[in-house]
């Protein structure tokens, strides 16, 4: 069997990608494809990471098509390189990573536990964060290093391991720095809402994580946790 031309391949991607814009993003409405990634890159992150690539590759698909008639002909072969790169963005497009790739087992600890227990979690589990839970087993906070730090600086005394987690979140510097995410989400949409939390107040934070449940709600089990390294790839 001959191997497909590059032209081939790079004119077959390009038109699905054009087709699952018009279908997912503009209801099947007719827009030229720079079209739709200017007003697309306004709503949509995933648009938005690759708009600059994707104009492009627009551009190329112009250049490597003659248009004569409405009888396209190919005058030119893209790089094996280009052809690759444009693979991969569509398919992350189509197909993008979501947080149900991120679910995992997560530690958590109650308001009326010691705090060396999630000091203990943190140091053996390997791990920055771990959500604090009320007797509803439903997130009121979210326990780091720094909070530990903070709490310890406060009193002023030597750190005791009987004291609550209740107490020492008190000290915390930034509360409620966290959010809910739900399964289905985009690791793109992930990405945006870390970076649209840094201009929340207080200014110039990321949240410390987001916690992954279901449909996004602090009423459902929790089934992963991210924090921005996880995905700073997509920022």
């Amino acid at each position: 069997m001959d191997k497909r031309l590059n032209s081939d391949i790079f004119l077959s991607t390009f038109n699905d990608l054009e087709k699952y814009f018009k279908k997912e993003f503009f209801r099947g409405h007719w827009k030229s494809f720079k079209q739709m990634l200017k007003e697309g890159s306004r709503f949509n992150p995933i648009i938005k990471q690759f708009k600059e690539e994707l104009f492009e590759y627009a551009d190329l698909r112009n250049a490597i098509v003659h248009n004569r008639s409405n009888n396209y002909t190919v005058i030119a072969e893209p790089h094996d390189f280009v052809v690759k790169r444009f693979t991969e963005i569509k398919e992350q497009i189509v197909n993008p990573v979501r947080m149900n790739s991120f679910f995992k087992k997560v530690y958590t600890c109650k308001l009326t536990d010691k705090v060396s227990y999630p000091l203990q979690l943190l140091h053996e589990k390997l791990i920055s964060q771990v959500p604090v839970v009320d007797e509803n087993n439903r997130v009121v906070e979210i326990i780091n290093p720094n909070t530990i730090a903070y709490w310890i600086a406060a009193k002023k005394k030597a750190y005791t391991e009987n004291e609550i987690v209740q107490n020492v979140i008190r000290f915390k510097e930034f509360k409620n720095n966290f959010d809910f995410i739900s399964a289905d989400t985009t690791v793109f949409h992930a990405a945006e809402i870390f970076k649209n939390s840094y201009k929340k107040q207080p200014t110039g934070r990321y949240y410390d994580a987001l916690i992954i449940t279901q449909n996004g709600r602090n009423t459902e089990d929790i089934k992963g946790i991210i924090v921005l390294s996880d995905i700073a790839e997509y920022i």
